[in-house]
């Protein structure tokens, strides 16, 4: 997987989709995320807990068990067409079950697909989700009845 950086000087927040007015939470992040986003366009806002009408959502998790309960965690938090990115250490120093192909089958699980994988840093990897299209059209069709 392409290391941010190397082929691009954007930084992993920029890559990430992050931009102003994104409204953002981040679940079970390591300690240095700040450090691992680089620079953060201004206008971002990050809430302290995945609540609420968020366009963006990053979940780690090392566990398949963990990132199927943060996925529930979260699911009613995120806008139709928001995105998360859940994260899962690829080096052999944390210790995990989680593999790219093991992300996509809970995200599936959970209506999600995935669109887009980056390298986070050097330990962690990210694969971007959002809402299948057919479930992003019915909402956007419930809320225009509601008008």
């Amino acid at each position: 997987m392409p290391r941010p950086g190397k082929e691009s000087r954007r930084s992993v927040a920029e890559l990430l989709g992050l931009r102003a007015g994104v409204v953002a939470a981040v679940v079970g992040a390591p300690g240095d995320y700040r450090r691992i986003l680089g620079h953060v366009p201004a206008g971002v806002l990050f809430l302290p807990h995945a609540a609420g009408n968020l366009d963006f959502v990053h979940v780690f998790a090392a566990k398949r068990s963990i990132l199927r309960d943060r996925f529930d965690a979260v699911m009613g938090s995120i806008k139709p067409n928001g995105t998360i990115w859940v994260s899962w250490a690829e080096t052999s120093g944390v210790p995990t079950d989680l593999t790219e192909a093991a992300v996509r089958e809970e995200a599936r699980a959970h209506g999600l697909v995935g669109v887009k994988a980056c390298a986070i840093d050097a330990t962690w990897s990210g694969l971007k989700l959002v809402t299948r299209q057919v479930a992003r059209s019915a909402a956007a069709h419930r809320r225009q009845q509601r008008v």
